[in-house]
Formats: structure tokens, sequence, C-alpha cells
């Protein structure tokens, strides 16, 4: 019972780390169907995550290895042997310094595993929580492949940490990566930043993509068939103006504005704009005519004042 609420309080802590959010495309290690998918937003697992399962193991290990009446130099001896049979000193001498300060012969499992878990975190929290990765390549079929997905999501031993630390701060600063010929890989540490390739418009979160008023919508990487914007105007029963923004098929263009996509029409509904977002992204994220020119005499107050 007392392992259950550990791990229950081990990985809650975890869980309040930030973690990234990448794009990351169903098939096989990340693949896309085509350039323009930009697949799944994906919260990816935290370094520190992946490698926290194998430590408490190691940890529940050597515990059971010690004397029932453990001495405060064989709990210190196990934290740090858990830690320098895996890594150089440089990477967690500092911490195992002030941690052992806190050991006597009367610290607990709990509190020994807290301790431990603790000098993982202020290990990792050095460096980006994980990356995203966008990679082309030439695929067997001799065809181009994309791959968009979190770089680092298999569990990992302690050891790892070594190798992974390097590579995340270097791939973290948006390091590209030589992997031949017609080959790339590209790694950045910001949410959603493994973009390239992809066409956006502005989306609203409401239901059926209505906007709240006075919203514009997030920018969204469209799925690959959904090459219009589209911007849908309407009033109700109080004359107030409603919006809608979304990505769009080239169905739902032509269902919306007529089998011209590109030209503005007014239909039963009200105001509708259809855009193609290859040639302009985000290009529904025009404010209503009303709206702007309500806002024109505030902007030339403004430009008045500041001249």
């Amino acid at each position: 019972m007392l392992g259950n609420q550990l791990c229950v309080l081990l990985f809650s802590q975890a869980a309040i780390i930030s973690a990234l959010r990448c794009y990351q495309c169903p098939g096989n290690g990340g693949e896309c169907q085509v350039s323009a998918d930009p697949g799944k937003e994906i919260t990816c697992p935290t370094v520190h995550s992946l490698i926290q399962e194998s430590v408490k193991t190691n940890f529940d290990y050597r515990w059971r290895e010690l004397p029932v009446q453990k001495s405060k130099n064989e709990l210190i001896g196990l934290m740090t042997n858990i830690f320098n049979d895996s890594l150089p000193q440089k990477f967690f001498a500092e911490s195992l310094v002030a941690k052992a300060n806190l050991i006597d012969s009367n610290t607990t499992s709990l509190a020994m595993l807290q301790m431990i878990m603790d000098m993982l975190e202020e290990m990792t929290d050095k460096e980006a929580t994980n990356v995203c990765l966008y990679h082309t390549k030439i695929g067997g079929d001799e065809k181009p492949d994309y791959i968009r997905r979190c770089m680092y999501t298999r569990p990992m031993a302690l050891s790892d940490w070594a190798w992974v630390s390097q590579n995340l701060s270097s791939q973290s600063q948006g390091r590209e990566e030589d992997c031949g010929e017609a080959c790339s890989k590209e790694f950045c540490s910001d949410d959603l930043c493994n973009d390239k390739g992809l066409y956006r418009c502005m989306v609203c979160r409401g239901a059926s993509f209505l906007c709240a008023e006075n919203e514009l919508g997030i920018s969204t990487a469209c799925p690959a068939d959904h090459t219009y914007c589209i911007k849908e105007l309407s009033g109700d029963s109080s004359n107030r103006k409603l919006s809608a923004r979304y990505c769009g098929t080239k169905y739902d263009s032509d269902s919306v504005c007529g089998h011209d996509g590109e030209k503005i029409g007014i239909a039963v509904k009200g105001e509708v704009n259809c855009c193609s977002n290859r040639d302009v992204e985000n290009c529904n994220v025009a404010l209503p005519t009303t709206r702007m020119t309500g806002l024109l005499p505030v902007l030339l107050y403004a430009f008045t004042r500041i001249c």
C-alpha cells in the first residue's frame, strides 16, 4: 500500500512539470501521409518521466539488499551508488552532498526515494523536457518520407542521461542534423514548432467553430486536404454579428462560398469568405467590416496622440 501511495505522489509531482507539445503523425515512427499532414497535437513525455521508473526499480532492489537496521553510511551509500554506477559525478555531486546532509539512520524508504527523485529532477531540469522532430528523407520506394513526432518517447535507464542531456542541449537550440543526401532532421523545443510544410487557418474553439464575441480564433495547422480557410459572418435576433472560422476542404469551400472559393459572397446566413491557405496563411483572420469601422476613430485618435 505504501509503495502505491508513493508512486501516486511521485508521478503526480512529475505531471506538474510543463510538458512540450509537438505535431505527431500516426504512421510508424511518426511518419506522415503527405508533407502537409500535421498529424495530431501530442503532449510529449518528459525525459524525467522516461527515466523515473528505472530509478525506482533500482532503488527498490538496493533497499531490499540492506539490513533491517540501516546505518546513515549505508543509506548514503545506497543513494551514491544509484547515481555513481550510471553517471559521472559532474551530473549529481552537488545535489548528492545536499541530500546526504538530510539523511540519518532513521530515514525511511519513502523519504529516501523522494530525495533520489528530487536529485533526478534537479539534474534533468537543466535541459529541455523533450524536443520536437521534423525529419524528411527518401524512403525505400524512392519517394519522400515526412516524419513529425516527439523525439524521446521510450523508457530510459539513468545511464542514458549522459548522452540524452548532450543531445537535448544542442537540439533544443534548433540544431539540424546531417543525415545524408536528400535527408534532414530538424529539432526544436517550443510548443508545436515542428510545423515546417504545414498550412494554417484561424480556427475558433466553440461548437461548430463558432467564435466568442471579438474573438479571432487561434492559428491552427490544417489537415492536408483542408486547403481553404473559411470565415462565416451572421446575425442573430439582436442583430449582433456572430462569426465562425475554420479550415475547410474544397467541398466545404464550394458548399459555403460557391464554386469560386476565392470570391466573397452573401449567403442566406450572412457574409462568407473562402480563401486558399496555400496562398496566404490565416487568410480568414479579417475582422468584420462593422467592427473595423468602429475601431477606425479609436485608431486615428491614438495616432494623433502619438504624433
